[in-house]
């Protein structure tokens, strides 16, 4: 009990918005069974035939010169990108660089050529507007969500929501709902201003 109550103490009093609304409302501990019973698709992704060669990641641009992703194996500069797929839908490739310490996802925009830059992997709500990334920290880092909308395939960013703790998982966002998992086995719902 005192861990939990340290964890919820800790968790709401070092809370600090990095965008200039408070995005989260409220933060309710739930049942495991309620975080289970709340499931989205992990990614709204198909794939589409674009592969890694001389390793270099190739993602096409309509009436543009493609974006280029190299990998590169250097001890200073080492990373790897992987294709991930394609947002339903939408004209967004999501890619992956990883390095020896973090993990970016970026959604190339194949009609204008953008980039938008998320902390984790997308999870959608089930419009495919609306969705939640969840970082993976490194060491000298704090988890975070990212909280953003696509409209006509802009992906606008809503508030990014910084914190003291460790989440393991997101199972599913609602349109003002994210239900994650703690690193306690905790389970919690979050509350969001619209």
């Amino acid at each position: 009990m005192r861990l939990f109550i340290f964890f919820l103490l800790s968790l709401l009093g070092h809370l600090s918005v990095l965008s200039q609304t408070k995005i989260i409302k409220g933060i309710k501990e739930i049942s495991k069974t309620e975080y289970e019973s709340c499931v989205n698709n992990e990614i709204i992704i198909h794939k589409l035939k674009i592969s890694k060669k001389d390793h270099k990641l190739i993602i096409p641009i309509v009436d543009k010169k493609a974006k280029v992703f190299s990998d590169d194996s250097s001890d200073e500069n080492f990373c790897e990108f992987e294709y991930i797929g394609e947002v339903l839908e939408t004209q967004l490739s999501l890619i992956k660089k990883m390095t020896y310490n973090d993990e970016e996802f970026y959604f190339i925009d194949r009609r204008l050529g953008s980039i938008d830059t998320l902390i984790g992997s997308p999870l959608f709500y089930w419009n495919r507007s609306d969705f939640v990334c969840i970082n993976n920290p490194g060491t000298d880092e704090k988890q975070r969500i990212q909280i953003c909308t696509i409209k006509n395939g802009v992906v606008t960013q809503r508030g990014i929501y910084e914190f003291d703790g460790l989440l393991k998982e997101v199972s599913c966002i609602e349109h003002a709902l994210i239900y994650v998992k703690d690193n306690h086995d905790k389970y919690w719902k979050l509350t969001l201003r619209i």
